[in-house]
C-alpha cells in the first residue's frame, strides 16, 4: 500500500470512529432478533439477501477511495475483493486489485467482496457470502437472518461515505433509499412428503397412470436391444415431486411499475426425494418468509385432514 493510500485509509478510520457508537447501538437494537428462537421445522437458513437502491446523488461511491473502502471492509468483515471473471481485461496477471478496483468503483458494474464473517460473539459467526456495491445499490447476501444483512448494509453505506472523506450516519443516508428488495432461502421440513403439495387428482394420476395402469413412466426410459427395444419386463418405478415454481406478477395500478417475483420449492438432494425436506426460496423478508412457510404447512395439514 502506498503512503497516500495509507493516509486515506487512516482518515476514513478516524471518520468511522466518530460514529462508532451509532453502529454499536444498531447492533444492540438488532440483538433480540439475532437471538430469537426459530421454529423446529426450520432446518437451515441457507441464505438471506437484501438490496438497497439509493438515489445516486446521495451515495458517493464513484468518488470514494477504493483502497480505503477495501481496508475498512476487510478489517470489519474479513471479506476478500472479487476480481470480475467475465471481463478479459481484468484477468491479466500484471493488473493489480488496486487497478481493477479503481476502474470498477467508477463504473456502472461496481465492486464485489466475498467470503467474510459477521461475528456474533468472539468465537461464533455467520458467513457473509457477498457484498456487492455499485453507484446506486448495496446488495448483501449472508448465511444468516435478514437482520444481519441489514446491519451490514448500514455499515457499508457509512464506510462508503468515510472512504469518500465525509462522515455520514446511516439515519441520514437512509433518506436517499428508493427501493428495497429481499430474498430468503431456507431448508425446511414440511411435515409431510413434498408430493402432498399436489392436488389429490394429480397424485392419483401419478400413481395410477404413470406407474400403474397404462404405466406411462416406464415408457420414458431408454430401451435395450436385449428386449428388442421394448420396455424391460422387470422395469419398475416410483415417482417424487422435484420442484415447484410459482411466478408472482405484480403491477402497481398508480405508477405502472411492474415486476415478477417467485416462490420456489424444491428438493436439493437425492436423499430428500419423497420426503418433506425441501428448499424454499422467496423474495420475502426473513420473518414474512417464515410466516409464509407456516401458512403453507397449515394448508397442507388442513387438506390432509379433510
Amino acid at each position: 500500500m502506498t503512503e497516500k493510500n495509507e493516509s486515506v485509509t487512516a482518515e476514513a478510520r478516524q471518520i468511522l470512529e466518530g460514529i462508532s457508537t451509532i453502529a454499536a447501538e444498531r447492533r444492540r437494537e438488532a440483538q433480540p432478533a439475532l437471538d430469537r428462537v426459530l421454529p423446529k421445522w426450520l432446518l437451515e437458513v441457507i441464505q438471506t439477501e437484501v438490496v438497497y437502491t439509493m438515489n445516486p446523488r446521495t451515495f458517493p461511491l464513484r468518488v470514494a477511495a477504493f483502497s480505503a473502502l477495501t481496508d475498512l471492509l476487510k478489517e470489519k468483515y474479513s471479506v476478500s475483493f472479487a476480481r470480475p471473471t467475465k471481463n478479459a481485461a481484468f484477468s491479466r496477471t500484471d493488473i493489480t486489485d488496486q487497478d481493477i478496483g479503481n476502474a470498477l468503483i467508477r463504473s456502472d458494474e461496481g465492486i464485489r467482496f466475498e467470503n467474510g464473517r459477521f461475528m456474533r460473539t468472539a468465537t461464533d459467526f455467520d458467513v457473509i457470502r457477498s457484498i456487492n456495491i455499485n453507484y446506486e445499490t448495496i446488495h448483501v447476501i449472508v448465511q444468516g437472518v435478514r437482520e444481519i444483512a441489514e446491519l451490514i448494509v448500514a455499515d457499508v453505506a457509512e464506510m462508503v461515505w468515510a472512504a469518500a472523506g465525509a462522515q455520514k450516519r446511516w439515519n441520514d443516508i437512509r433518506n436517499g433509499i428508493q427501493l428495497i428488495g429481499y430474498g430468503t432461502a431456507t431448508q425446511v421440513d414440511l411435515g409431510v412428503p413434498f408430493e402432498h403439495c399436489l392436488s389429490p387428482a394429480v397424485q392419483w394420476f401419478c400413481q395410477n397412470q404413470l406407474l400403474d395402469g397404462e404405466k406411462y413412466a416406464l415408457e420414458t426410459g431408454r430401451r435395450s436391444v436385449r428386449h428388442q427395444f421394448a420396455v424391460s419386463p422387470t422395469l419398475n418405478g416410483i415417482w417424487a415431486l422435484d420442484e415447484v415454481t410459482i411466478n408472482l406478477f405484480l403491477f402497481d395500478q398508480r405508477t405502472g411499475r411492474s415486476e415478477t417475483t417467485r416462490l420456489n420449492i424444491g428438493v436439493t438432494t437425492r436423499d430428500s426425494a419423497g420426503t418433506g425436506i425441501v428448499r424454499i426460496y422467496s423474495e420475502l423478508p426473513f420473518n414474512k418468509h417464515l410466516e409464509c412457510i407456516a401458512a403453507l404447512r397449515e394448508a397442507i395439514a388442513h387438506e390432509r385432514a379433510v
